[in-house]
């Protein structure tokens, strides 16, 4: 940032540049230029995604939601999208792609994702995706099982509070 601010400073015409000079670990520099790069406005939302899961290995996505200001569904929104594959991401990058498809996307594993790229060839099409994306899921309603059971499986809770479940 102090790039930014001396640039700014400049084409203001200041003879000081108002700053904190604080002290860091070599861990945390990264970490502080990482919060920093996410508070610009033009953030592409997969580098977003991907500066989001590299403070998720630290921090729980409440913190990091106080830390850039975000809300939680905000936090939880990127870190799906950051498993996407490079393939879909470019797609994102590019404008072809929704956000909210990427993270549609995202929930399905790495091979399966593959799989979908592969299928749809050349040419991004977005009903071809949604198409593969219902034919993949399930429907809870339908489900031969209580939904809301949190016992259901021990481990993971019920279904209509897991984290995988797309409508979550």
């Amino acid at each position: 940032m102090r790039e930014c601010r001396y640039r700014a400073s400049k084409l203001a015409n200041k003879k000081t540049i108002p700053c904190i000079v604080r002290e860091y670990k070599n861990n945390d520099i990264l970490e502080v230029q990482i919060i920093e790069n996410l508070q610009r406005q033009d953030v592409e939302p997969t580098e977003e995604a991907e500066a989001i899961a590299y403070l998720s290995e630290k921090y729980a996505p409440t913190d990091i939601a106080k830390r850039l200001g975000r809300t939680g569904n905000f936090i939880r929104q990127r870190l799906k999208l950051a498993g996407l594959i490079e393939g879909f991401k470019e797609f994102v990058r590019n404008g072809e792609m929704t956000i909210s498809l990427g993270i549609g996307v995202a929930l399905f594993e790495p091979e399966e994702q593959q799989m979908m790229l592969e299928t749809m060839g050349e040419n991004f099409n977005a009903h071809q995706i949604n198409r593969m994306i219902k034919d993949q899921t399930y429907d809870l309603e339908k489900a031969p099982f209580d939904v809301a059971d949190r016992k259901l499986v021990a481990k993971s809770g019920a279904c209509i509070e897991c984290p995988f479940n797309a409508a979550n």
